[in-house]
């Protein structure tokens, strides 16, 4: 099995450039040309239909593109991977639909001598048997193709896509069902590819929660890589700003290290336009060194599972209250691509909370408080003074050296190694001022300097006021005057995001 590097994505994080779904025919087109040429230099492109409003042909025209204009074999010199909807969240027709686009694409792509759609992602992966499910709808539409449709015998594989924390906690009982049940379906799997996101976790559970719920994934994965003889290759699903990965030129090696064990990484919309072509470069450079490397093996993973309950707990009860400001400053955000509504694809802390049994937020807190997405819900906090790192981390750690021991703390510092490069790139755009023009509850202001207090005498950081930090700062009071007079503040909300190097 041929594992591409680079999957560049269809991600609204950019601040540059929106994109139609038109657009991102000719878009995919310069993603996977060589940088030679003019293009990104991706070997992978994943065409979203999760929660997207993208054409079920769009993957064809972009093979029929390529192959009229760039000298690649599908399948060989790039890849094109759905990620299809979770019947579970948008139901079945749309589930089918997205996996016949990928059996189209294949019939377009035999010409060119290959099949391009190999794998087609499974989003929001919660048991083994909704992967099951998938994967015998997938064979069954593969099977109709090649019958009517004149497709030439080619196998297609699922990539399981684990999102939250729970999920990533129960990655391999998760992954154990699934390979059983494709064994009683006469498959035996030799080779996965699985793939671990990093937003979605943190938005829910924190920051620091989130990388941690991802490392305990990969050093399972290497473990379970070897009891089960199955070939295990992770993708990380990452953007540029911490709160949802910090790949990014600057924290490239620190990044290489934190997620070692990936055999491919997102190069999504902020770092291609907000950042550029050489930004991308530099990061491809730094990712390759540790394509082939191992997973580090974890040892106390039980104290890590501690540290993530203690460090959720304090996140959620400062960012819950936070929902109502966050959904409407979301609600202004401009588009950058053509998805649905956050009241279609509602998000909830509620997961987050049934996690840390808090019994007093839980019979506060409806399951469904129609929470953007992630890009957005990042975008938002950084409009209103509050960089998302930040929120709940300083009085976690205070919390787990209280809680679980000065061990515990300095073994999640360990773990954890570039968490203070992290926060002194958020720190710049913190904005106590702004916050206030926002009318944030004195409760969540003073937790948050709590936060900055703890942050201070952990690592010795403090909010600085860079150059960027003011720029940043008066272009989103300018945002707040905006708003306040009913004006629309998109262009002051973009140049911002161009600022941080993505919009979210």
């Amino acid at each position: 099995m041929q594992i591409p590097k680079f999957m560049a994505t269809q991600h609204p994080d950019s601040a540059s450039r929106a994109f139609s779904a038109k657009e991102e025919v000719e878009e995919t087109i310069l993603n996977l040309s060589p940088f030679e040429e003019g293009g990104f230099g991706c070997d992978e492109q994943m065409i979203d239909y999760e929660g997207k409003l993208t054409p079920y042909h769009q993957a064809a025209w972009i093979v029929d593109g390529i192959g009229k204009r760039l000298k690649m074999v599908p399948g060989k010199d790039y890849f094109l991977t759905p990620r299809v909807p979770s019947e579970r969240l948008e139901g079945i027709d749309r589930q089918v639909m997205a996996i016949l686009s990928a059996a189209i694409a294949n019939r377009h792509s035999q010409p060119y001598g290959g099949n391009c759609a190999n794998f087609v992602i499974h989003p929001m992966v919660e048991k083994s048997d909704e992967l099951i499910t998938s994967h015998r709808r997938l064979m069954k539409i593969m099977k109709f193709a090649q019958e009517e449709m004149g497709l030439e015998k080619g196998e297609v594989s699922l990539i399981p896509l684990f999102e939250g924390v729970v999920s990533l906690l129960d990655i391999i009982s998760i992954l154990e069902g699934y390979v059983k049940g494709m064994r009683e379906l006469g498959i035996e799997q030799k080779e996965l590819r699985v793939f671990l996101g990093k937003s979605d976790s943190a938005m829910i559970y924190g920051h620091g929660s989130s990388i941690l719920a991802l490392k305990i994934a990969l050093s399972r994965l290497e473990r379970y890589s070897e009891k089960a003889g199955i070939q295990i290759n992770p993708i990380i699903g990452v953007g540029k700003l911490p709160f949802r990965g910090h790949l990014s030129p600057e924290n490239v090696l620190n990044f290489a290290k934190e997620y070692a064990g990936y055999r491919t990484v997102t190069i999504q919309s902020g770092l291609r336009y907000d950042v550029g072509v050489q930004g991308v470069r530099m990061v491809m450079e730094g990712l390759k060194e540790g394509v082939n490397a191992r997973a580090k093996i974890l040892e106390e993973e039980g104290l890590l599972i501690q540290c993530i309950r203690v460090l959720s707990k304090y996140y959620v009860k400062t960012s819950f209250p936070l929902s109502d400001i966050i959904c409407k400053i979301s609600d202004i955000t401009p588009e950058r691509r053509d998805r649905v509504g956050r009241t279609v694809y509602p998000r909830s802390f509620h997961t987050c909370i049934s996690f840390i049994q808090d019994e007093d937020l839980l019979s506060s807190s409806p399951e469904a408080i129609f929470l953007p997405r992630a890009i957005k819900f990042v975008a938002s906090l950084y409009t209103m003074g509050i960089p998302p790192s930040i929120i709940g981390i300083g009085r976690g750690l205070r919390g787990i050296e209280e809680e679980l021991g000065e061990k515990a703390l300095d073994y999640y510092l360990k773990v954890y190694p570039s968490l203070k490069f992290d926060l002194k790139f958020d720190l710049q755009f913190y904005d106590e001022e702004l916050m206030r023009m926002y009318s944030i509850s004195p409760k969540a202001m003073n937790m948050i300097k709590d936060d900055l207090n703890e942050i201070s005498s952990i690592f010795g950081l403090e909010p600085e006021r860079t150059e960027l930090g003011l720029l940043h700062s008066r272009l989103l009071k300018e945002v707040r005057r905006k708003l306040t007079s009913g004006q629309k503040a998109d262009a002051e909300i973009l140049e911002a995001g161009r600022l941080r190097g993505s919009l979210g």
